[in-house]
């Protein structure tokens, strides 16, 4: 039987992490951080070391003490390189023994520098994949990564897939057809991955009648504001 535990994340912006149990196994995608209770709380002074009990305990991280069993947990999958995926996995991954980390190469480096920073030692292998991988986990247990656009490299989806289906993870995402940085979403793949029993998705703005616009417009707006003949005497002034 395939259960889904929503660990945080959902209804709100921040501290991401989603269970998906399969028997006695289980993967853990997004392991995120909540970022205004996370800044509040390492602002403090009086605050000397920041353990994972007091994460918990102010709301910023999510609430993995609803995981029926730690052990039971093969793998921590984050989406993409942003804090509220991935900025929990420093404090919480060592609670999972048994669990590898797997993600692409950005999203891995990102977070091997927040543990350098930190101090913070992962007793958990880290796995960097490419961004269209496949990856067995376990005999019932295999995850399918595919490439999306978003506003950090390497953000990817993930389709997980069991004797009893595929359930599909879709988390902060958009079809970007002029991507600043990385490929255009490969629409054949995502059909490839499919069909699938359940899609957990969940995006920014996504009840909002409309289209996010492409990074490219971000971009030609900060070269307008960067090369415009004002710009210099505006930094000057300042």
């Amino acid at each position: 039987m395939i259960e889904i535990y929503t660990l945080g994340g959902f209804l709100e912006i921040g501290r991401n992490m989603t269970l998906i149990k399969y028997g006695e196994e289980s993967i853990l995608i997004d392991m995120g951080l909540h970022m205004p209770n996370y800044i509040e709380l390492t602002e403090d002074e009086d605050i000397e070391k920041v353990d994972v009990s007091l994460l918990l305990n102010v709301g910023a991280i999510p609430d993995y003490t609803r995981i029926p069993n730690f052990e039971s947990v093969r793998a921590i999958i984050p989406t993409h390189a942003h804090l509220d995926h991935l900025g929990a996995i420093p404090y919480v991954a060592n609670l999972f023994p048994k669990a590898s980390i797997l993600g692409t190469s950005f999203s891995c480096e990102v977070l091997k520098k927040i543990c350098k920073d930190e101090r913070i030692s992962l007793n958990n292998k880290v796995i960097a994949l490419k961004s269209n991988a496949v990856a067995r986990i376990s005999q019932n247990l295999k995850i399918r990564l595919i490439p999306m656009t978003h506003s950090t490299p390497h953000t990817v989806m993930v389709v997980v897939e069991t004797p009893e289906g595929k359930i599909a993870y879709a988390n902060d995402f958009k079809f970007d057809k002029t991507p600043q940085i990385g490929k255009k979403p490969d629409k054949k793949l995502i059909k490839k991955a499919g069909p699938v029993k359940l899609l957990i998705m969940d995006t920014l703005y996504g009840s909002v009648l409309g289209k996010t616009p492409s990074e490219k417009v971000a971009k030609d707006m900060l070269q307008e504001i960067l090369f415009d003949d004002q710009f210099p005497k505006i930094m000057l002034s300042l």
